[in-house]
């Protein structure tokens, strides 16, 4: 008993230090690293005052880039991004913003000039120009550039000489490091660090995000077992009377068009240009009259009449290449 007495402090001592020990922990797993770039970010750390966007500033999918225009990765990602604008102006809104990585030395620069290409009202314009000559980035080339575009070349020249936009850029790199990007290109779907292994796989992702967007009620889903489908015969001919079908080829290189989009009530036909036979998979049983597999001789196809709003994913069997068609109101 007077053992225990003596060593009471100690005992209290030992405990408080065990608890405060746990409650770090706890406090630690509940309020993770704000560094993880994988958690949501804030609209307003990713979308500044200065930061150039393209769409509708409502709609419901936001895309912020974080790019590099020396980057080839970054280079072959604008036409995807430029594609899914045109395809869906209202359910989209499009961020640029700049980090230009130490390896590329003219990627600074030539982000200064778009910003000055922006204040002249042409940022994306000028990003288009910067992309399809990203392997020449020097000072002269792009002043070109802006003459190219019917810009005031002297008052750009003037601004890259005068370092007048490297504080904006500086802002955005800082932004991406306190992020932890991983690299260029970076996305941002909604606040949320995108992760993807192909261009496709990036393409897929932000189509089926604006897909589930539209509001319900006016959408239903693909994969409903209540929705009417019209079962093709597989040597329907192409012609559907005034309406023509969009037409997917399969070849040896695969699917084409690999990413298609149309609107509700449309055809689409899918046919085997090749000189072998092929097994067309869906990746759901979405139309059940066509069955989850269906062989499909040289020059066979099929057609079916797109009813219902939706993302609807297939590929061939032994090659595994991939399609999709996303089906908006």
């Amino acid at each position: 008993m007077n053992l225990i007495k003596r060593n009471l402090p100690v005992l209290i001592i030992g405990v408080v230090t065990l608890l405060i020990f746990v409650g770090i922990i706890v406090i630690s797993q509940n309020n993770p690293s704000t560094n993880d770039p994988t958690l949501n970010q804030a609209q307003d750390e990713l979308i500044t005052t200065h930061t150039y966007t393209l769409g509708n500033v409502g709609a419901p999918i936001t895309i912020v880039e974080f790019s590099d225009f020396q980057c080839p990765f970054c280079k072959e990602a604008q036409p995807v991004l430029k594609s899914l604008y045109e395809s869906f102006p209202n359910q989209l809104l499009i961020a640029f913003r700049h980090f230009p990585l130490p390896q590329h030395p003219s990627a600074k620069k030539a982000a200064e000039a778009a910003q000055a290409a922006g204040e002249q009202g042409k940022f994306w314009e000028y990003v288009d120009m910067l992309f399809a000559n990203n392997e020449k980035l020097d000072e002269e080339s792009l002043v070109k550039y802006s003459t190219d575009l019917g810009l005031d070349s002297e008052k750009l020249k003037t601004a890259l000489d005068k370092n007048t936009y490297a504080s904006i850029v500086n802002s955005d790199v800082k932004t991406a490091l306190k992020l932890n990007l991983p690299g260029t290109p970076s996305f941002y779907l909604n606040g949320k660090l995108m992760q993807f292994s192909t261009l496709q796989d990036l393409e897929t992702q932000i189509r089926t995000a604006i897909t589930n967007s539209f509001t319900e009620g006016s959408i239903k889903d693909i994969n409903q077992s209540t929705q009417t489908t019209e079962t093709p015969d597989t040597n329907t001919d192409t012609s559907t009377g005034n309406i023509t079908a969009v037409e997917i080829a399969y070849t040896a290189s695969g699917f084409s068009p690999d990413l298609v989009t149309v609107q509700k009530n449309s055809y689409i036909k899918i046919i085997n240009k090749t000189t072998s036979s092929i097994t067309f998979v869906q990746d759901k049983l979405d139309y059940q009259g066509l069955g989850l597999e269906k062989p499909l001789e040289s020059n066979q196809g099929f057609e079916l009449k797109m009813t219902n709003t939706g993302f609807w994913g297939f590929s061939e069997k032994a090659s595994g290449k991939k399609g999709s068609v996303t089906v908006y109101p």
